[in-house]
């Protein structure tokens, strides 16, 4: 996930909101300049890439596979295309960007925080 070109895109019709939101939340920490990768706001810079671009990629065959055939709705998060690290001995926490890694996961926290719609955290005093 924390490669350097690293790209998400919707892979399924029924979840496509949620990659939606993460990229609006994504450009909203972009305009906070929350973010430690550079790059604007076009699609390019953008990690979660516009709707509909890899709906072909949906038999993958990985780890969200049995999930999906319980009917478990799936944001499959993996970017395309795929590492060539990407399952080789050379697959190691050396070869992740660790500003993308921290972007991911500053958009997932945001994320994972609405949709268990959980409360903000109390505020921190200001010390003089």
């Amino acid at each position: 996930m924390g490669g350097s070109n690293a790209a998400f895109y919707s892979l399924f019709e029924d979840t496509e909101h949620h990659v939606e939101r993460l990229r609006a939340i994504e450009a909203q920490l972009r305009r906070a300049r929350g973010m430690a990768t550079k790059g604007s706001l076009s699609t390019s810079a953008s990690l979660f890439k516009q709707k509909g671009a890899m709906h072909h990629f949906r038999g993958l065959e990985d780890d969200h596979i049995p999930f999906l055939r319980r009917g478990v709705p799936i944001v499959h998060l993996i970017s395309l295309p795929f590492p060539s690290v990407w399952h080789t001995a050379s697959d190691t926490v050396a070869n992740v960007d660790r500003d993308v890694f921290t972007d991911l996961n500053k958009i997932m926290r945001v994320f994972v925080a609405e949709y268990f719609a959980l409360p903000p955290p109390p505020k921190q005093p200001v010390e003089a």
